[in-house]
């Protein structure tokens, strides 16, 4: 599809006279296919480098467990690094929200101060913040972060090691997800703050709870994010933040019973049909409960996890509900064997790729 367009202007020149550099293969020649197919009549625009031209910039705010290179365990971490620079590249103003588990030592204090409610009482907020790439990354600043690992986090940001979870993990994400809030309507970044003309898209479970409580603020005071759109985007369905069902949980996250209520269901706290059932609080349906829209990063995960009950891991209904959409997940550029680099550092000698 992207051929006749790049075809086009493979032989054009800049007002210099230099060759453009026009894509061939990768992201950014699929990006001008899909701008033909859309019927875009002119996909490219001319520059040093041709740039598929949008209609509408946005306010977009990613609230994510991790993001490279600060933090990562995964996947996850890998996409909040791409995803947010692309869009970002595209015009689009973009922020990055995630705990500041080391010493970062490109990220500053905000010197920003104020309060979140948790279990009745106040408990304080403060940010770091660098902006790199066009992307604006906040760290929620807080001994439950900070000082959980001596010395450098590394990829023990939800456990003391792999398969084993902070005791303390649904409170610590459930503070981060109000502190999120805070930084999206309060924090001024560039002398302002994104306030709620935003589209914010909270991953994964850990910050599954972002959508519910702004719903709850909504309900409660209609004028607040009144011109706000919210997405959740799975990455993997099999991690949900399960965690068993405990008394007072509504006046932890300080919202109405009827929120606990709608995330709690009777299933294993660990994802398994032989494991025992219990009264469990499922964070991730939080995310696809309230959120205005769900995602995740395929359309043929978007279909098995809103009809298989093995690959929605017992909340396809709720992925069916959310409407979910699947967006193929990206692939940097460099990681191509058309990259000598790439191919030098991996060591392919095979194939095609020699």
């Amino acid at each position: 599809v992207a051929a006749p367009a790049i075809a086009s202007v493979a032989s054009a020149t800049t007002s210099d006279g230099k060759p453009v550099e026009v894509p061939k293969d990768g992201p950014a020649a699929v990006a001008v296919g899909r701008a033909v197919e859309a019927g875009v009549s002119s996909p490219i625009k001319m520059g040093s480098k041709p740039k598929v031209p949008i209609g509408k910039k946005y306010q977009i705010v990613f609230v994510t467990g991790e993001v490279a290179p600060y933090s990562k365990t995964g996947g996850l971490g890998e996409a909040m690094d791409g995803l947010p620079n692309a869009l970002a590249a595209f015009g689009h103003r973009v922020m990055v929200i995630s705990p500041r588990y080391d010493q970062y030592k490109d990220a500053w204090d905000t010197s920003f101060w104020s309060s979140v409610t948790m279990a009745g009482k106040k408990e304080s907020v403060h940010f770091f913040h660098t902006y790199k790439q066009k992307v604006d990354h906040v760290f929620v600043d807080h001994p439950t972060f900070l000082e959980r690992v001596n010395g450098l986090s590394g990829a023990k940001l939800y456990g003391p090691e792999w398969g084993k979870d902070f005791a303390d993990n649904q409170a610590r994400f459930a503070y981060f997800c109000k502190a999120a809030l805070l930084a999206i309507t309060e924090l001024p970044l560039g002398g302002v703050p994104y306030g709620d003309e935003v589209v914010v898209v909270a991953n994964d479970w850990h910050s599954a709870l972002v959508p519910m409580f702004i719903h709850a603020e909504k309900q409660a005071e209609p004028s607040k994010w009144k011109e706000t759109k919210t997405a959740f985007l799975c990455h993997n369905a099999v991690f949900q933040g399960r965690f068993e069902l405990e008394e007072g949980l509504a006046k932890v996250f300080d919202v109405p019973q009827q929120y606990i209520d709608s995330i709690t269901f009777h299933m294993p706290l660990k994802v398994g049909k032989y494991n025992k059932k219990i009264m469990c609080v499922n964070t991730m349906a939080a995310g696809l409960r309230y959120s205005d829209r769900a995602l995740t990063v395929s359309p043929s995960y978007a279909r098995e996890c809103a009809t298989d009950p093995e690959k929605g891991v017992e909340l396809e209904e709720l992925f069916a509900l959310g409407r979910c959409t699947g967006i193929l997940n990206g692939v940097k550029e460099g990681v191509s064997p058309a990259e000598k680099n790439f191919v030098t550092k991996t060591k392919m000698s095979c194939g095609t790729f020699t």
